[in-house]
């Protein structure tokens, strides 16, 4: 009986789960317009995949590149756009190491999560924060973030950037290219 009901219960999950994942996967995001109002960043709290509890606040005074990323599976599968943002993310750490910080912020709701994503960050050889929003069971970060769009939700693949002052300087839907990033990242500086 005991079984049944753990079995029921991780069903009911899996389909809250998936429901986020697609409202958080098939909306656009449009970029933010540069002449609106200030919008402050939301800080948040993650846990990278070592155990280390980071604030974002705690980069304020340098830009802050967060990368949303979602898991197609259980088995570490991840979607196209993350293979174009690994290698454009790699490319950013190394040309801006030291004066850009960089975070990706994982959707992942399976067990065994942090394993997965530390073999994501062996293959591509990932050198920057790289945490599970749903480490804690709540998509906070996503919700928080998906405030910055117009459709108030995130592609996977979306990146926001944050300027010294902790505000969000531009929001990229998946189809920004490294030009359009470190055009801006250039201007953050």
């Amino acid at each position: 009986m005991q079984k049944l009901l753990l079995g029921i219960g991780l069903v009911v999950i899996t389909l809250a789960v998936y429901g986020v994942w697609q409202s958080f996967g098939t909306q656009n995001v449009s970029p933010v317009d540069d002449s609106s109002t200030v919008n402050a960043a939301s800080n948040f709290m993650l846990k990278d995949i070592n155990g280390t509890q980071i604030s974002l606040n705690q980069y304020s005074g340098r830009p802050i590149l967060v990368h949303f990323m979602a898991l197609a599976g259980c088995t570490g599968e991840v979607n196209d756009i993350s293979y174009t943002r690994f290698q454009q993310l790699g490319i950013i750490s190394t040309q801006y190491s030291g004066k850009v910080t960089i975070v990706t912020v994982s959707v992942a709701t399976c067990a065994g999560c942090d394993t997965i994503l530390a073999q994501l960050r062996e293959s591509f050889d990932i050198s920057w924060i790289l945490g599970n929003d749903y480490d804690d069971e709540r998509l906070d970060i996503v919700q928080s973030y998906s405030n910055y769009s117009e459709e108030q939700s995130l592609y996977d693949g979306t990146i926001v950037l944050i300027d010294k002052s902790f505000n969000v300087a531009q929001v990229y839907n998946p189809d920004a290219t490294l030009g359009m990033l470190t055009s801006k990242i250039d201007q953050l500086l």
